[in-house]
């Protein structure tokens, strides 16, 4: 039975069965008249249903059919234009958000603009026009914890992915505490930063499987005993030594062909460590080094190609700021598993401050069941 055979016998009410093709057995079914036109009384805009009954009842005579379903409207006085008027939205005041004692000593340190004040009555805060290195966060030895990031960042670091066993959970798990005492500020970012690079380095020499679990166990528990310091000197002495290691004799062609592919594949960081290795002749002028087509060192060239941070004069028409009679108030950010999920699995590249590539930060938080939930 084709549609157009079932729309017929629908219009001529003569279907009362309903086959199945699997239970061929007659079921009865009722079919309920639907009205063609169904009537829809409009009023006027301004105007009450008495108002409208009356009008209708003065506007028809006995002699003319009266329709019912097609409403009637008085047109000597027509309807008064409906004025849409915006609902009334809160205005929140411009006045500074809580800003951190650090920050408000920081800030005195430097020239304050027009520009600046409108940035801080907004957000709070503005740009802080230094590196910042000298701030601690109220963390007593953040000092120390910079240093040592400082140090080892340098150096290019093989890391171990952690074994899918107990082992590798409790390095995850590890990891995650840390960046959650990150959050709750009892130390800053470095210290989470180097856990990765202490734990995970690979040796210059090859070990066995079973070498391998036994140093991320042994360094690890070491972590926990809180022997930061030992383990950040024993790190760096093993990637010095791997940085002093005699390596091939490498053309030119074959050297941009490598840092090619490191780039290509993201990889900016061991890129980067591989034009200024040492012990490479050739290979990348130093800041202090002679330029051959300008004849000045390499330092004051790469400055001459960034001058200095421009700071723009609101005061001026091109420059001046749009006044808003109030500031919307944002919502937080909401990110869920499914959304770590889905972007860890597309990241790429290891440019960043540590040597976590993207493959090895996906693994982290995809393949380490409740421990990796906890990051």
């Amino acid at each position: 039975m084709d549609i157009d055979s079932v729309i017929s016998q629908l219009e001529n009410e003569q279907l009362s069965t309903d086959y199945s093709v699997h239970n061929k057995q007659k079921k009865k079914i009722k079919l309920f008249h639907l009205p063609k036109q169904i009537q829809i009384n409009r009023l006027p805009v301004n105007s009450s249903p008495t108002t409208n009954s009356s009008t209708s009842s003065s506007s028809t005579t006995p002699s003319s059919p009266t329709h019912h379903n097609k409403p009637t409207q008085d047109t000597s006085n027509p309807p008064t234009p409906f004025e849409f008027t915006p609902p009334i939205l809160p205005s929140y005041p411009i006045t500074n958000p809580t800003q951190h004692p650090e920050t408000i000593s920081d800030l005195t340190n430097q020239q304050e603009y027009p520009i600046d004040t409108e940035i801080l009555k907004l957000y709070g805060d503005t740009v802080h026009r230094n590196l910042g290195t000298h701030l601690n966060g109220n963390i007593d030895n953040d000092h120390q914890w910079y240093y040592l990031w400082f140090q080892l960042i340098s150096y290019h670091h093989p890391l171990y992915t952690p074994p899918q066993s107990k082992l590798g959970r409790d390095i995850v798990k590890t990891l995650a505490e840390e960046f959650q005492g990150v959050r709750e500020r009892k130390w800053n970012s470095e210290k989470a930063l180097l856990f990765p690079i202490i734990i995970l380095r690979k040796p210059h020499k090859k070990l066995t499987s079973q070498e391998i679990k036994q140093r991320l166990h042994f360094r690890l528990n070491q972590w926990k005993l809180g022997n930061f310091i030992a383990l950040a000197t024993d790190t760096i002495m093993e990637a010095f030594q791997y940085h002093d290691s005699k390596s091939p004799t490498l053309t030119i062609d074959e050297k941009l062909e490598i840092f090619n592919h490191l780039v290509y594949h993201g990889k900016l960081r061991e890129a980067l460590q591989f034009l200024t290795n040492n012990h490479d002749e050739n290979t990348i002028l130093q800041p202090n080094q002679i330029d051959s087509k300008t004849n000045k060192s390499v330092l004051d060239v790469l400055k001459s190609k960034h001058p200095p941070l421009r700071i723009p004069d609101i005061t001026q028409t091109k420059y001046k700021l749009d006044e808003f009679e109030y500031v919307p108030q944002p919502l937080p950010l909401n990110i869920t598993e499914d959304d770590v999920k889905l972007i860890a699995p597309q990241l790429h590249g290891s440019g960043g401050p540590t040597s976590l590539d993207s493959s090895l930060l996906s693994d982290l938080l995809l393949r380490f069941g409740k421990s990796s939930t906890i990051f």
